[in-house]
């Protein structure tokens, strides 16, 4: 955001300017410093939607990984990093909305002294987005590769996903580094009264919101090859469908915070131009967190129909036939009654392993049933869609 220097002022001159606005406004356009934004309720919408979104899903995967692992892997601790960038984030914008005057104001209308709040503002949600998108991403790939690489085979999609794991980590660490090295000493990012020197960073903002959209793009299409080589169910196909309509929203937002990262650039008017940025990059953010957690939502909802929970939030009870009435039904085959049981809720007896003496000659017929610890091979697919 370019402010001019003000380290070389002192005195009245200096309490002129920065009781001045911190941009000349046009012609015949007089600086309001008073008023508030009028657009505070696109704000509110769209930060409110997106928390809604992104806290929910996130909790739902949360709630079936401890179901069934009983602990969290890797997966999920970079989830939880990210939802605490993820909070502050959001956290950031009702700031903006609620402590200040809101979004969208021209920077004329906004007086010099002002600016270094903004800037410091700005800062830390570079930061916290840019720290929060990088987990975000991060974890979108090694779920991928635990879905469709379980055996670790060193095929194409093993080696792009890990080419591509690496080079999101490097980029983002390096976004993070050069940001707060565009000014020295680091305080004079925000606060233009102290003496050093700094360089405009608005380039590599724009490089950041391309490349990021790169990364976007390549992380979605990696896969695609993978899933419909697959033998999938119709509601598997349309599962991955869902997921894929959520990962091009998140490409969406990323393309939009490059159009508004560009007007941002030419314009003189750059506070205007910001919170287009911050929503476009708060979507990109929640749709990351989507195509991480939506696929396990079904899943999340079966358990609860399964728990009966749903019949008891209706007022219906669940009954289950005793074991008189499934012995009649197996004594009388012919009987056309039909008892719907759910298995999981019925203790199974101990049966003889040897067939009774008493018993007629038959032929036995067993099943061999057993456990394996840990996850099965085909477990990351049937997390697509359940």
């Amino acid at each position: 955001m370019s402010i001019p220097d003000l380290s070389a002022l002192s005195g009245d001159e200096l309490d002129r300017v920065l009781n001045g606005p911190a941009l000349e406004p046009p012609e015949g356009v007089t600086p309001d410093f008073v008023s508030h934004s009028g657009m505070n309720h696109v704000g509110y919408t769209i930060y409110t939607i997106f928390a809604v979104l992104g806290l929910s899903a996130s909790l739902l995967r949360l709630g079936v990984r401890r179901h069934e692992l009983k602990r969290f892997n890797i997966i999920e601790i970079l989830l939880l990093l990210s939802l605490v960038f993820y909070i502050v984030f959001i956290a950031l914008g009702y700031q903006r909305l609620t402590v200040g005057r809101g979004q969208f104001l021209h920077q004329w209308d906004i007086p010099m002294w002002a600016m270094q709040y903004i800037l410091y503002n700005n800062l830390i949600g570079m930061n916290i987005y840019s720290a929060g998108i990088g987990l975000i991403k991060s974890a979108v790939i090694l779920e991928w590769l635990r879905i469709f690489a379980p055996t670790r085979e060193r095929n194409f999609f093993w080696w792009a996903s890990h080419i591509i794991l690496w080079i999101n980590i490097i980029f983002y660490s390096f976004v993070l580094i050069a940001v707060n090295l565009s000014c020295l000493p680091h305080r004079r990012i925000w606060d233009r009264t102290v003496p050093g020197r700094c360089i405009d960073i608005v380039n590599l903002e724009l490089t950041t919101a391309v490349v990021n959209l790169t990364l976007d793009l390549i992380t979605l299409l990696i896969p695609q090859k993978v899933i419909w080589k697959l033998q999938m169910s119709r509601q598997k196909k349309i599962g991955v469908s869902v997921v894929f309509a959520v990962g091009l929203l998140g490409v969406a937002a990323a393309a939009a915070r490059v159009v508004a990262t560009a007007r941002y650039m030419i314009s003189d008017d750059r506070v205007w131009w910001f919170p287009s940025i911050a929503h476009a990059a708060l979507g990109e953010m929640t749709c990351g967190i989507l195509v991480l957690c939506v696929p396990l939502a079904p899943k999340a909802f079966a358990g609860l129909k399964a728990s009966g929970i749903f019949k008891r939030m209706r007022g219906m009870s669940v009954s289950v036939p005793s074991a008189s009435e499934s012995a009649a039904h197996i004594r009388n085959p012919s009987s056309t009654q039909y008892s719907d049981t759910d298995e999981r809720s019925v203790k199974w007896a101990k049966f003889p392993t040897q067939p009774s003496l008493q018993q007629p000659a038959s032929i036995l017929h067993t099943t061999r049933i057993s456990t394996l610890d840990g996850p099965r091979k085909s477990e990351g697919i049937d997390d697509l869609w359940v």
